[in-house]
């Protein structure tokens, strides 16, 4: 049984950190596709074992095939973001939600660092670099 069953759904009181815990399964499910009660999870495997089980080394096992192909040829202005930033992005926005569902509330991630760690990562995805392929309209 998750975390986030024993903290809400047994009705204990709202914390900060039992906030943080649901807003990393969120943010799994966002970049997964999948729900915590997705009929792939059985009682020993949630959706939170089956992100760390694959994290980072083989991120792209777990996240969402039709998020990987959106982003495939993702480009901001006339920069093409490259497939190595792309898989940075995706390792520190899925890291963030893994560090906000630790099974200690103690442990985890504050809504501030999770907050500071996704924009640093919008702003990894979004920084110029003199190496780009520039983004070339079919049009």
């Amino acid at each position: 049984m998750d975390v986030f069953v024993a903290e809400y759904g047994l009705g204990l009181k709202a914390t900060t950190s039992g906030d943080v815990y649901s807003y990393g399964v969120v943010l799994l499910e966002l970049f997964t596709g999948k729900s915590p009660t997705h009929e792939i999870f059985s009682r020993d495997l949630s959706l939170i074992k089956w992100v760390k089980s694959a994290f980072p080394a083989n991120i792209e096992e777990v996240v969402d095939p039709e998020l990987l192909l959106s982003i495939k040829d993702f480009h901001h202005g006339a920069q093409f973001e490259s497939p190595e930033k792309q898989h940075e992005c995706l390792i520190a926005i899925v890291g963030v939600g893994l560090s906000c569902t630790v099974e200690s509330p103690d442990q985890r991630i504050t809504v501030r660092d999770s907050l500071h760690k996704l924009k640093k990562a919008r702003d990894t995805l979004l920084k110029p670099t003199h190496d780009h392929k520039p983004y070339l309209d079919s049009a």
